[in-house]
């Protein structure tokens, strides 16, 4: 949290984090014909489980496009992998982790990376890549503490 900006950066990406992963769930399971329930039920549930990964993805983006000056598409790119990234170590790490913590701090941190990586793991693809967007936006319009 070295720069300026780092609580609108942060909320901005569990806001717009949660909300691009429950779009993208939304519209594929809408596009298979599968029930589902409404999107701000998503939402919300999203919210609940993806804060975590969605704090650590924002935390680990920052510091990679920091290394240089990027445009948009580059965040958008890296976001992409990124996410597929973390999504993989998260829910892979996370079964491991059930017998050892307590279950509700389980539900809170593994839980929704292990559920969307048991059903569809492509759809958090598009999320990262829109989270990154916006947070390249969020990052831009803040200088750096020194400047």
């Amino acid at each position: 949290m070295t720069r300026r900006g780092s609580l609108a950066y942060y909320f901005a990406a569990v806001a717009v984090g949660s909300l691009a992963l429950a779009g993208s769930l939304w519209l594929e399971r809408r596009l298979a014909g599968v029930p589902q329930p409404g999107l701000l039920n998503l939402y919300f549930l999203c919210l609940l489980t993806g804060s975590f990964p969605t704090l650590v993805f924002a935390f680990l983006l920052r510091r990679v496009m920091s290394l240089r000056t990027c445009r948009a598409w580059h965040w958008a790119l890296a976001g992409a992998g990124l996410s597929g990234l973390l999504l993989w170590v998260l829910g892979g790490v996370g079964p491991w982790l059930r017998p050892v913590l307590a279950e509700l701090l389980w539900r809170v941190l593994f839980e929704g990376a292990s559920v969307v990586l048991a059903t569809n793991p492509w759809v958090v693809l598009p999320a990262g890549a829109a989270t990154a967007g916006v947070l390249f936006l969020v990052h831009r319009a803040f200088p750096a503490a020194g400047q």
